[in-house]
């Protein structure tokens, strides 16, 4: 099977299309559908697809992203880019191997042209004015030594269960099956669903975010920073599973 690597390629594929392909409670040593594919059943349950990180996942744990590379935060535009242009060149902080961010995004942060991001399609390995191709064409002209770019993967390529109280990493799901690790799968972004908690003090309605537990969600409390994730929808005794109405951002 082969697809488009670009996030604009999932946009219609619906729910019975996906799920032929890879069913919602299996795995994937191959990648099947695009990454942030994302399908939504009859009761309001979502899911979106993704490649598990370097650790399995554990089923009811909340996942979140890898923390992004500090070797491609800030990173110099090696060579001017013109309106129209399908491709940049950038200098990085380290040696990105080929293809690392594909399906990915890649954004000016700095200087002229700022705030455009692009999908990445492909590049070369290297560190020295990497030739990024992209699917989208530059909008607004970037100036080389000036501009700054910096490079991310897709949110969903290789996902680690969330550690515990850190904002190094954003919570996109909830994992429903032990999924090993770089394997493809599911994962829930939207609806009920039991997840580990690290409270015992839950009151239903209450809004939830990711806590002092890895992988666990936790009470919202006064000045808390950390991401809100949904609302308990059912309550249980000790530090079980919950059930909460998932509501990740993105979706």
């Amino acid at each position: 099977m082969s697809f488009a690597t670009s996030n604009q390629a999932t946009q219609n594929v619906s729910p019975a299309m996906a799920l032929g392909v890879q069913d919602l409670y299996s795995e994937s040593s191959t990648q099947l559908l695009p990454l942030g594919t994302y399908v939504r059943l009859a009761d309001g349950r979502g899911y979106a697809y993704a490649l598990a990180g370097a650790a399995a996942l554990v089923c009811g744990t909340v996942v979140g992203t890898e923390a992004p590379s500090a070797n491609a935060t800030d990173e110099i535009l090696a060579v001017s880019g013109a309106i129209g242009d399908t491709h940049i060149h950038v200098t990085f902080g380290g040696a990105v191997t080929a293809n690392q961010y594909q399906g990915g995004f890649i954004y000016v942060n700095d200087d002229t042209g700022q705030g455009q991001l692009f999908t990445v399609k492909s590049h070369a390995a290297g560190t020295t004015s990497v030739q990024v191709e992209l699917f989208e064409k530059i909008r607004v002209a970037i100036t080389a030594a000036a501009s700054t770019i910096s490079c991310i993967k897709h949110p969903l390529n290789s996902v680690v269960i969330q550690p515990a109280a850190t904002t190094t990493s954003c919570p996109v799901g909830v994992a429903i099956m032990n999924t090993t690790a770089a394997y493809y799968g599911w994962i829930q972004v939207k609806g009920p669903c039991p997840v580990l908690s690290a409270n015992s003090t839950f009151v239903i309605g209450n809004q939830v975010a990711t806590g002092t537990t890895a992988g666990a969600v936790d009470l919202i409390v006064d000045a808390c920073v950390l991401p809100i994730i949904g609302t308990v929808l059912q309550v249980q005794t000790g530090t079980e599973n919950v059930l909460i109405n998932l509501n990740i951002p993105g979706y």
